[in-house]
């Protein structure tokens, strides 16, 4: 019999956005306290005597693992679609420098199915580096309101292909050595 045990662990945080075309009042700068949720598979660790022995994964590693990926970046932020006529506003750009503001720049529009495939790429490459008991990520939920969700899971076999790019608020340079940072030329997901 082919098993699969899933788990899941969840992280709030409080982030402004807003979706530029929205043909409503989300065109407008607002914020939401948002869920989000993540769902790991792979099989229960027998190892007798190990700390993870009867589990998945430790729910203490993925806390850490959603803390350090999604939380620190985003809670307290304002994410922003780089192709926004608003970030594209030279005082706008110079306030939020200058107000030490913090901005999460993206290329894609901040709606709850981008965000969710984001958070995806995130946690699953975070998850890779540390090759914890083998799981997979299986899905991203992304909870907006206390009624509306996302929900992303990825298809096998998409392969990324990283160019090098700079999102630091302030660094001019497309090439920048110094604030390094990772975009698939496939699919536009950004590696942090």
């Amino acid at each position: 019999m082919n098993e699969e045990n899933i788990i899941t662990r969840s992280v709030s945080f409080h982030m402004g956005h807003r979706v530029p075309n929205h043909k409503s009042k989300c065109r407008n700068i607002h914020g939401h306290g948002y869920k989000v949720t993540i769902g790991v598979k792979g099989n229960i660790n027998q190892e007798s005597g190990k700390s993870e022995e009867g589990m998945v994964i430790d729910f203490g590693d993925l806390k850490d693992i959603l803390h350090d990926t999604i939380y620190n970046l985003c809670d307290h932020a304002f994410m922003i679609y780089d192709g926004d006529i608003l970030w594209k506003v030279t005082d706008f750009k110079h306030f939020c420098k200058t107000e030490n503001m913090k901005i999460v720049i993206v290329h894609f529009i901040p709606t709850a199915e981008n965000m969710a495939k984001y958070f995806y790429e995130i946690v699953s490459n975070e998850l890779a580096i540390k090759s914890i008991n083998k799981i997979e990520l299986s899905y991203v939920i992304v909870q907006e309101t206390e009624h509306s969700t996302a929900t992303y899971t990825r298809k096998e076999g998409h392969k990324h292909e990283w160019e090098i790019f700079c999102n630091t608020l302030g660094c001019i340079s497309k090439n920048c050595n110094i604030h390094l940072g990772r975009k698939c030329k496939m699919c536009g997901i950004d590696k942090l």
